[in-house]
């Protein structure tokens, strides 16, 4: 599935993914990208559902002038809680922040990307919407 999206007169060419940039938010199912951290310390999901969903191999992609520069994916088997959040930390090595299905560490990645020229994607494993 191909998707034009048009926000803040900046166009973006969504496939079979979930976009985020600015104030801009969109579903993938009942899991959504709630907040990018200003100073890119973290992504945080949220499940809007009232029922657990599979969060297992979902992935986060970001894009800089609409190339991957990062990938994190999520472990198989990870259920993600209704109507909860899950963040994904950047650049750390506490092993007391990795607490899944609330809080996974992207350990290559020293921030996550901001501004205007960064997008944030969020997939469904088999890339579907």
């Amino acid at each position: 599935m191909i998707t034009q999206l048009t926000h803040q007169g900046l166009s973006h060419v969504l496939i079979a993914c979930e976009i985020f940039q600015f104030d801009f938010y969109s579903s993938t199912g009942n899991i959504r990208i709630m907040e990018v951290h200003p100073d890119g310390k973290y992504i945080r999901l949220h499940n809007t559902s009232t029922k657990d969903d599979d969060l297992g191999g979902y992935m986060i992609q970001q894009n800089v002038g609409g190339h991957p520069v990062a990938i994190f994916r999520f472990p198989t088997r990870v259920r993600f809680p209704a109507n909860a959040t899950a963040t994904v930390w950047a650049g750390s090595n506490d092993p007391l922040l990795h607490q899944p299905p609330s809080d996974f560490i992207f350990k290559e990645q020293l921030k996550w990307g901001t501004g205007p020229e960064c997008t944030s994607i969020l997939c469904k494993p088999n890339n579907q919407v």
